[in-house]
């Protein structure tokens, strides 16, 4: 239902769930259960899978949205007005999948507050992080 309703709102894109061939359908999602925060970072397909020859390299537009199922205090999501770019290796962190925090320093940014059952879409070349949950 998410994709289709995706694609009522922009009807000059092809929307859809990637695919290699018929049988090689890609999951349209990652689930993750937070307690602590995350690196700076970007999911971005052409760049986290730079050395494989799949379909997904190929994408111009990728959209990432967060969905909370639970309450949770903190937790917040940061989006940062940065858009990846190869001039952002340089600042990639070689210790994890983030990148340093000088890449974003003095930029704008936008926080997106947890809220159960709200479903919040941005860009996913953009740099973003999680913020830690508060207990």
């Amino acid at each position: 239902q998410v994709v289709t309703r995706i694609a009522s709102l922009v009807p000059e894109w092809d929307v859809e769930v990637a695919t290699e061939d018929p049988n090689k359908r890609y999951f349209s999602g990652v689930f993750r259960a937070l307690s602590d925060t995350t690196p700076v970072h970007c999911d971005w397909s052409p760049l986290d899978s730079l050395t494989e020859d799949w379909i997904i390299n190929q994408v111009q537009y990728q959209a990432v949205f967060n969905l909370y199922l639970a309450p949770v205090k903190g937790s917040w999501t940061v989006i940062h007005d940065v858009r990846w770019t190869g001039e952002a290796l340089m600042f990639r962190d070689p210790e994890s999948y983030g990148y340093s925090r000088e890449l974003v320093a003095g930029r704008k940014k936008a926080y997106l507050e947890p809220t159960t059952g709200v479903l919040c879409f941005f860009n996913s070349s953009s740099m973003h992080e999680v913020e830690k949950v508060e207990v």
